[in-house]
């Protein structure tokens, strides 16, 4: 009988502990209640202007993009 190469062993490892693994960290989520997952996408905010105000713009359009998607909801 051949031997499992290396790469393989190291395949079947990751996704017998990949379930696990996702599955404490939900949990340690849920536990946060989600204050983990918040800390972690502002640190993500912070650290990327662009995205930052991209995401001010969509949360609080300005005037002009209320009335350019309103035109163009006419306009269908």
């Amino acid at each position: 009988m051949s031997k499992p190469s290396p790469v393989s062993v190291l395949i079947s490892l990751v996704l017998t502990a990949l379930p696990a693994l996702l599955k404490l960290v939900l949990s340690l989520i849920i536990a946060s209640d989600g204050r983990l997952g918040t800390i972690a996408f502002k640190s993500i905010v912070d650290s990327c202007p662009k995205l930052r105000t991209i995401i001010k713009t969509l949360s609080n359009p300005s005037n002009s993009l209320t009335y350019t998607k309103t035109l163009l909801s006419f306009q269908m």
